[in-house]
């Protein structure tokens, strides 16, 4: 490896993957014009914003491969931030490595997001709102060609000029932009466990492009087939976040910086704020939706949403114990809280009310399709996870 790329990498990369895996991590982006984003030339305080969630999608990754006995996997994986300014991410193989890319934009836009809604609303209500003034929270950085100097300088600017003036509220909304960049980070690792990517790489596409719905390719897996990936990424997203919240090393200050009720059950507490920070990412992608039923690589946010709320559930209930009634409306309410902030803000969550009849039309399709297609890719993922 050439001394002028490992000065390009970030220091958290640099102590993981092998200089083989950076290298070719580096050539396999660079076809689609994108190089390594460098975070750590950023403002000190932002760039722990990218740090953080770099350092946590490594935890998790290492913890899961050593989980399923295979440590050797690690040195062949690569997560880094790419130099894209729109709200995007994603996973390839490449013949025994594997590469997570997560666009600049990423942290930035979230972080801008909910430091913006902190500021201008109460984030755990059911008020509704009364003077909507509904528009689009951008879904790319306000730049017109990727240099790396104006991404910079745009991520300083959105996130600098959105910081709320109260304490609680700049902690609050890192923390809740956090747990949305671990879902996103933990998403994409499902996508290379499950072997997506792999069987991708096979069939001589492109890597998987998220997390934008309707992404569309000439080229492409048959719809139903990328639509189940997405459920099943996002499942597996949900059990990484639960793991990583319970595995914090500041459990207790987490609990409080999210303002968790204290008297409450802290496990179902914590879920709930997840369940909260996922929505925003949800919100984000479905803005301009209308069709619950989408055709396109991507199931609509809103089935998203169902699938990832009954993940949540089906967590506290199935592995914890917690009473499915009592968890049911914790969840749900989580997920409304996180919906009237949204409107609150001025924003909505796409068009599906008069089209809402075929939510569970399109979430049973899709849970039986799931099971009629899944040995079609089970020699590619890293475990086994169905038996006949």
């Amino acid at each position: 490896m050439s001394r002028g790329y490992m000065n390009c990498t970030n220091f958290i990369s640099e102590q993981l993957p092998s200089e083989e895996g950076l290298r070719r991590f580096s050539q396999y982006f660079s076809k689609y014009n994108y190089s390594v984003f460098d975070y750590k030339s950023l403002n000190s305080a932002i760039m722990e914003l990218y740090a953080l969630p770099h350092t946590n999608g490594y935890a998790i990754l290492r913890a899961y491969c050593h989980k399923i006995g295979r440590s050797d996997l690690l040195r062949k994986c690569v997560i880094e931030y790419i130099d894209h300014t729109g709200f995007q991410a994603y996973a390839a193989s490449d013949n025994d490595y594997h590469y997570i890319a997560i666009s600049s934009a990423v942290p930035a836009l979230l972080q801008t997001l909910f430091q913006d809604m902190l500021s201008s609303t109460t984030p755990f209500s059911l008020q509704k709102c009364e003077d909507p003034h509904k528009y689009i929270f951008p879904n790319s950085l306000e730049i017109n060609q990727p240099i790396v100097s104006k991404i910079k300088l745009e991520i300083e600017t959105n996130i600098l000029d959105t910081i709320p003036l109260e304490r609680w509220k700049r902690i609050l909304a890192t923390k809740l932009a956090e747990l949305a960049i671990v879902f996103v980070i933990a998403h994409e690792i499902g996508h290379l466990v499950y072997g997506h990517s792999l069987l991708h790489q096979k069939k001589g596409f492109n890597a998987i492009g998220e997390i934008a719905a309707g992404n569309r390719r000439r080229n492409r897996i048959n719809d139903y087939i990328s639509q189940i990936w997405e459920i099943q990424a996002d499942r597996f997203a949900v059990g990484l976040m639960y793991s990583y919240i319970n595995s914090h090393q500041e459990k207790d200050k987490l609990l409080k910086w999210l303002m968790c009720i204290k008297h409450g059950k802290t496990d179902i507490e914590l879920m709930k704020r997840a369940t909260y920070s996922v929505s925003f990412v949800l919100f984000l992608i479905g803005q301009k939706q209308s069709e619950v039923n989408a055709l396109g690589t991507h199931p609509s946010a809103l089935v998203r949403q169902t699938f990832i709320t009954t993940q949540f559930i089906q967590i506290l209930t199935d592995i914890l114990g917690h009473d499915e009634n009592e968890v049911f409306a914790a969840i749900t309410l989580a997920a409304e809280m996180a919906e009237r902030a949204w409107n609150r803000y001025g924003m909505e969550f796409g068009n599906f009310s008069e089209k809402m009849s075929d939510l569970s039309t399109t979430v049973t399709l899709l849970d039986k399709t799931e099971k009629r297609v899944k040995h079609l890719w089970e020699k590619y993922q890293w475990v086994i996870y169905y038996k006949q």
